[in-house]
C-alpha cells in the first residue's frame, strides 16, 4: 500500500511538469491560446502541490507573462511577472536571474508607459549586476541603456545622458567574464554602436555639438572595425547627422561672433 501511494504521488507530481511541456511546445508552435491554457491548468496543479509561493510557480508565471508580452497584452503580463518576482526574491534574493525579470519587467511597464516603475525596475536589476559574479559588462551596459531609455522618455536629458555614458563604458570592456566552455563571452558591437548613437542624439537635443560630433564619429569607427559582424546596420544617417553637427557648430560660432564684433562681424572701411 505505501508503494503504490509513492508511485500514486509521484504520477501526480508529473501532472503539472507534463502540462508545462505541452505548453512549452504550442508556445513554440504559436499556439499561444492552447499554451495558455495548459500553463494555467499547470499552476492549478503546482498550487494544490506546492502551495502558492512555489518556484514551481514563479517559473510558470514568467511563462504566462512573456505570452501576454507577445500578445501585446502587457496589463496582464506586467501582473503575472510581478507575481513572479515577488516569490523569487523571497526564496532566493538578489539573483542574476532576478536581475533578468526585473529587465523583462522593464521594458514591459516602458511598453504601458510606466516610465517611473519601469526606471525603479531597471536601477533594482542593475545594482544586483553590478555584485553578481554571473553578470558580464555587457549584461550591466544592457540594463543601464534601458533606464537611459526611460530617462530619455521621462524628460531627464542629463540622467538619460549619465546612463548611455555608463552603458557605454562597460560596452567598451567588452568581453571580462569566461563562458561555460571556458572561452571568452564575445560583446555585442551592435550594442556598443546604438548606444554612441543614443549619446550623439542626446547631446545634439542639449546643444553639445562638438560632444556628438565625437560620438557619431566613433560610431562609424565601429560600423568599420566591426562591420562584418554588423549586417543591416545602415551608416547613411550618421552622415546626416553629422552635416547637421558641422551646421550647427558654423552657426554656432558665428552667433558667438557676431556678439563680439557686431552685426554680420565686418571689418571696418578703410
Amino acid at each position: 500500500e505505501i508503494e503504490m501511494n509513492l508511485e500514486l504521488s509521484l504520477k501526480v507530481e508529473l501532472v503539472p511538469l507534463t502540462l508545462v511541456n505541452i505548453a512549452n511546445v504550442l508556445n513554440v508552435l504559436g499556439r499561444y491560446r492552447y499554451s495558455l491554457e495548459n500553463y494555467t491548468e499547470a499552476l492549478d496543479w503546482i498550487d494544490a502541490l506546492h502551495g502558492p509561493s512555489s518556484e514551481q510557480r514563479a517559473d510558470v508565471l514568467v511563462n504566462i507573462a512573456l505570452l501576454h508580452e507577445k500578445e501585446q497584452e502587457y496589463n496582464l503580463a506586467e501582473k503575472r511577472l510581478g507575481e513572479a518576482i515577488v516569490i523569487k526574491r523571497e526564496l532566493r534574493g538578489g539573483t542574476f536571474a532576478l536581475s533578468l525579470l526585473l529587465n523583462t519587467l522593464g521594458t514591459i511597464q516602458s511598453a504601458r508607459e510606466r516610465y517611473g516603475l519601469a526606471l525603479e525596475s531597471f536601477l533594482e536589476s542593475i545594482q544586483i549586476r553590478l555584485v553578481s559574479s554571473e553578470s558580464s559588462g555587457s549584461d550591466v551596459a544592457n540594463v543601464l541603456y534601458n533606464a537611459g531609455r526611460t530617462c530619455g522618455r521621462l524628460g531627464e536629458k542629463e540622467k538619460a545622458l549619465c546612463y548611455f555614458q555608463q552603458s557605454l563604458s562597460y560596452d567598451r570592456k567588452g568581453s571580462d567574464r569566461n563562458g561555460e566552455d571556458g572561452h571568452m563571452v564575445p560583446f555585442t558591437p551592435t550594442n556598443m554602436w546604438t548606444t554612441m548613437i543614443e549619446i550623439a542624439s542626446l547631446q545634439m537635443e542639449m546643444g553639445q555639438f562638438e560632444e556628438a560630433l565625437k560620438h557619431y564619429r566613433d560610431a562609424l569607427d565601429v560600423w568599420f572595425q566591426y562591420r562584418h559582424g554588423m549586417v543591416g546596420v545602415n551608416i547613411q544617417p550618421i552622415y546626416y547627422e553629422m552635416h547637421k553637427c558641422y551646421k550647427q557648430m558654423i552657426l554656432q560660432s558665428l552667433h558667438e561672433s557676431s556678439k563680439t564684433n557686431g552685426r554680420n562681424n565686418l571689418a571696418p572701411a578703410a
